[in-house]
């Protein structure tokens, strides 16, 4: 089990974080090479396999589609497969969004009514979340969990649509046990209406995307004490960061390019540990991060990264179609 410190990388950031940054940030590092390997759930009737987080160990966990419904899997570091993962016994659908280096798995599954996070330890024991209530929203609202760090801390957000709601996504993170929100205030110091926390790495570091008053989506990372960096890739828009890991100081994420397609980015922040300078125009800050494809396919979605530096998502080959794949540096 780790302490609750950060990295010296992020210590930069942390420090930094609660003024403003200066217009780009660059990513000096040596390009990354991969050596990759693809799979699919080994099911006749599913056409989409969607890898959602890595351990440590190499396991993976994500959800694969049936002609009538979507269900979670994983998949160990022997490629042997477990599924389907339910999230609970009565659940119609179940997303496994992320796993732990102890084995405990959580995402978010519908029950026919609403959609509620769940956790699934290495032990088999199953617990509904529904964090809605711990966060002073209406019951009614929906939860989604989307990340995990190997403390157990939890990280997602709750949507709040129905009658008697406010209309907005919130992100949350339930960190030693507490609930709290986690929503991002856009570059004029408005309130957004949409926060979507991806994942939380062991520090405490939490990293996502917002969408902003004209619904662009933006990346963010909030530090372990709370400051928020707001960021897109450079020469692209709608960022979301979707991976963190400090141990690998890399952030991961997906971006929409100029040529107009969806791409991935690799951005290791260690390549500089005094990246951001304070800067009056509370500006999106820019980073220049490694724009990463799988071999021969133009739409690909980088969804996590272990302590190795072992990356995990999948790509699209043919419409209608997804596969996953995992990374392994070269």
């Amino acid at each position: 089990m780790h302490p609750r410190f950060p990295s010296p990388a992020i210590a930069a950031v942390v420090l930094s974080a609660a003024s403003t940054f200066a217009q780009t940030i660059s990513d000096v590092s040596v390009p990354r090479r991969y050596t990759f390997e693809s799979f699919s759930v080994p099911l006749p009737l599913s056409v989409v396999t969607g890898a959602t987080g890595i351990n440590y160990r190499g396991a993976v966990v994500g959800y694969y589609t049936l002609p009538d419904k979507t269900l979670g899997f994983k998949r160990d570091a022997n490629a042997v497969f477990e599924f389907p993962i339910l999230g609970a016994t009565n659940m119609r659908a179940a997303y496994a969004r992320g796993i732990n280096d102890s084995g405990d798995m959580m995402g978010y599954a519908y029950d026919g009514t609403k959609y509620f996070g769940f956790l699934l330890t290495v032990q088999g024991k199953y617990s509904i979340i529904d964090a809605a209530p711990s966060l002073g929203l209406p019951s009614k609202a929906f939860t989604y969990i989307t990340g995990l760090n190997n403390l157990g801390d939890f990280v997602g957000y709750v949507s709040c649509y129905s009658s008697g709601c406010d209309g907005k996504t919130h992100g949350f993170a339930n960190i030693a046990g507490s609930f709290t929100l986690v929503d991002v205030v856009d570059i004029d110091l408005a309130d957004v209406d949409v926060t979507f926390p991806q994942a939380i790495a062991w520090d405490g570091t939490i990293v996502g995307c917002y969408q902003d008053q004209n619904q662009r989506q933006h990346g963010f990372l909030r530090g372990p004490k709370g400051e928020f960096l707001r960021f897109d890739v450079a020469g692209g828009d709608n960022t979301c960061a979707t991976g963190v890991n400090n141990e690998a100081h890399t952030i991961v994420g997906t971006f929409h390019g100029s040529d107009y397609k969806d791409h991935s980015f690799i951005y290791d922040y260690s390549a500089d540990l005094t990246p951001f300078v304070a800067d009056s125009s509370n500006s999106i800050q820019m980073i220049r991060a490694q724009t990463l494809e799988f071999p021969g396919v133009g739409t690909t979605f980088l969804s996590g990264i272990n302590a190795k530096g072992v990356i995990v998502g999948s790509f699209i080959p043919s419409e209608g179609y997804t596969f996953s794949f995992i990374g392994t540096p070269k």
